[in-house]
């Protein structure tokens, strides 16, 4: 029988997840019904995910009208050994936009440059685009077939099993 993972095993695998993707697709809800769209991303410190979007762009206007949103980040299905089975990360978010003159937009900035190199600043400079701050509010990692927890808490670090009996049903 296969050992389970600790809470801290599953958090360390959905964030290196995260880091090895560098792309969030987007679910956001607007006037005419659900889009689906996708953008960079980066992480910052405090768990966030930070993306740069134009005002152009269907899923701005639904971030700035329905802060709410879900998220999925998943590993490159060309590598996968199963694409059926495809290690996922799906998250409730709460999309903030941060205001051009806000310190935390220019540390965002800075950081999507590091990751993306200096078109960032191209996009930056074109003056409709806006840093979402994307707050994880709850989620699931899949690690595969029969595999998936549940993430909350503080930094989304509680994963409990989905489908594991609880202790007190026993």
């Amino acid at each position: 029988m296969a050992v389970m993972p600790t809470a801290a095993e599953i958090t360390a695998e959905w964030q290196a997840l995260a880091e090895q993707s560098g792309v969030v697709y987007l679910a956001t809800e607007g006037e005419d019904g659900p889009l689906a769209s996708y953008a960079p991303f980066v992480r910052d410190q405090d768990g966030a995910l930070l993306i740069l979007i134009s005002a152009l762009a269907g899923h701005h206007r639904n971030l700035r009208r329905h802060p709410r949103a879900g998220v999925l980040i998943t590993e490159n299905a060309a590598q996968a050994a199963n694409v059926f089975a495809l290690r996922r990360l799906q998250l409730d978010v709460r999309a903030e936009p941060l205001a051009r003159d806000e310190v935390p937009r220019d540390a965002a900035v800075a950081a999507l440059r590091t990751r993306f190199g200096k078109f960032v600043d191209t996009l930056d400079g074109l003056g409709d685009f806006t840093v979402f701050r994307l707050w994880p509010v709850s989620g699931s990692y899949v690690r595969g077939f029969a595999q998936t927890w549940r993430l909350s808490g503080e930094g989304l670090a509680v994963a409990t099993p989905v489908g594991a009996r609880q202790a007190s049903e026993d």
